[in-house]
């Protein structure tokens, strides 16, 4: 009896129904019942599972404590992080804003006096294209991205 098939060349593990089938009754519920004794465990999150916390306890008296004050540590830390970062954004923010009206101001002034000396075109090219480039990011709240390096 062969356990592995030939397929395009390569030797391949024969199905395990068939091998099975090919067994006396005995043998057969003996390795039934190994394979369904095979357990895989999956744990997702911050902390281990309870029976990890155990196994750590059981190995390391006071590992548990040791293990949850990491963990707040780490939670600590993230709460910190995320409070500075929503702050540095709204400077950022901000800072935008008050500069974006410094500009709008500048060059208003600038296309006012060119317009009163008798530059009427150019003084609207300057007025016409700050007002728009500037309402454009206010309204997108970003920079077009045809402007931003490295995008296409």
């Amino acid at each position: 009896m062969s356990d592995k098939k030939e397929c395009s060349g390569e030797m391949i593990p024969a199905n395990i129904n068939d091998i099975l089938e090919e067994l006396p009754e005995d043998k057969r519920k003996v390795i039934v019942s190994t394979m369904l004794a095979i357990e895989e465990r999956s744990y997702s999150g911050p902390l281990p599972s309870p029976e990890d916390f155990k196994a750590y306890e059981q190995t390391l008296s006071g590992s548990t404590d040791r293990i949850m004050s990491m963990t707040e540590k780490q939670v600590d830390h993230r709460i910190d992080m995320e409070k500075t970062i929503v702050k540095k954004k709204f400077f950022q923010s901000t800072l935008g804003q008050v500069l974006a009206t410094i500009l709008i101001l500048f060059f208003g002034f600038i296309s006012y006096s060119l317009a009163m000396n008798g530059h009427d075109t150019v003084a609207g090219i300057i007025g016409v294209t700050t007002v728009i480039g500037l309402a454009v990011v206010f309204v997108l709240n970003k920079i077009p991205p045809i402007y931003q390096k490295g995008e296409q």
